[in-house]
């Protein structure tokens, strides 16, 4: 992956073979050759061949570098790179913070610091962003994922997730909402029904870019 990103930077097409699940690592489909794909290595250097003398062939493995940032292609590569702005060792202490919780139990540190949502929920969740610990307690309008979506908006508008930089300074940022993971599995929660499989007071963490 790290020769793959250095590829990148000097504007070269990187010619992959590795993890069937790279394009979650890359900015786009398009940005990269995977090797997997082509059914020999004399296919692969064919297909090389023709890339190196088709100008317009090449420059699709450009456009991606000039396309608008909110733009679909790039979204599973912003959300990569908005979690590799937590620090390894808050994540690490994140994770062992929730295992002691997963297997003991909560305690009155884990109590949520606030709550937004319906007054009159039919159910309640927990919500936190990605490399956080803390909770926002959360009501549901109703038990499904438009209501869930909708209370998620809310938190992001209401608690903006911040980065912290090296210098220490903290920084706020305008994010789109990518997944919502539950905390402890990272199951995804994407339906209707996985909403109501939750369990009241699910923890859920919100990955955003």
């Amino acid at each position: 992956r790290r020769v793959h990103g250095q590829a990148l930077e000097s504007a070269s097409i990187p010619i992959y073979d590795g993890a069937p699940n790279v394009q979650y690592f890359a900015p786009h489909t398009k940005s990269y050759i995977d090797a997997n794909t082509f059914p020999s290595i004399l296919s692969l250097a064919q297909y090389l061949r023709c890339l190196h003398k088709n100008q317009t062939l090449y420059d699709e493995y450009m456009k991606w570098r000039y396309l608008p940032l909110d733009d679909p292609g790039l979204r599973d590569f912003q959300a990569l790179q908005s979690k590799s702005r937590v620090h390894t060792s808050c994540q690490m202490c994140v994770f062992a913070a929730d295992m002691i919780r997963l297997t003991k139990g909560r305690t009155l540190t884990d109590v949520p610091i606030a709550k937004i949502g319906s007054t009159e929920a039919t159910k309640v969740v927990w919500l936190r962003h990605y490399g956080q610990y803390r909770f926002i307690e959360a009501g549901l309008k109703s038990v499904d994922l438009h209501s869930l979506v909708e209370v998620v908006l809310e938190f992001m508008d209401k608690y903006p997730a911040p980065i912290v930089q090296d210098s220490g300074k903290k920084e706020v940022w305008t994010s789109l909402l990518y997944a919502i993971f539950r905390v402890g599995c990272k199951t995804l929660v994407h339906s209707d029904a996985m909403v109501a499989s939750l369990p009241n007071q699910a923890e859920l963490e919100i990955v955003a870019f």
